[in-house]
């Protein structure tokens, strides 16, 4: 797996969250092997801006100014919201208190479906069939009764 890779963001959030999982910070952003102290090759700075999305906002800044219709493109919900490159971090600090104000699940209701119309016929049980040949028989023997009369 690769240093930084989402599911690292997933462990994090477990483990911020309160969940005993061992992990290292060798994974995560912000971890740089080629520090020679001990204490400074991890930067949680680095690690916190991944989370509150500096790298998206960069990004935007970036396509705002060099591709104005590939920014259009890629970041219209985020227009049509009202939400520009300086606005990411604040919001994803509201995501963050709302979800620790109810980190509960909401309780969803289920799905109905109506019952679709079958355009072939159901499976008949084995009684069926041999009901539906019964039939079959006695119509055909009372037809050639008629022909023969």
């Amino acid at each position: 797996t690769t240093t930084g890779n989402n599911i690292f963001g997933v462990l994090k959030g477990a483990v911020d969250g309160g969940l005993n999982v061992p992990y290292t910070e060798k994974r995560f952003p912000g971890y740089d092997a080629k520090e020679v102290e001990e204490s400074q090759r991890y930067k949680p700075e680095i690690h916190s801006q991944r989370i509150l999305g500096h790298h998206v906002a960069n990004y935007m800044r970036e396509l705002q100014t060099e591709a104005p219709e590939e920014f259009q493109a890629k970041f219209s919900k985020y227009i049509e919201a009202g939400l520009g490159p300086d606005d990411l971090e604040t919001m994803y600090r509201n995501v963050h208190k709302a979800i620790r104000a109810t980190p509960g699940r909401e309780q969803r209701k289920p799905k109905t479906y109506e019952k679709k119309k079958r355009w072939n016929r159901c499976k008949m049980t084995l009684k069926q069939r041999r009901d539906r040949v019964k039939q079959l028989k006695e119509n055909f023997a009372k037809k050639m009764k008629r022909e023969v009369m």
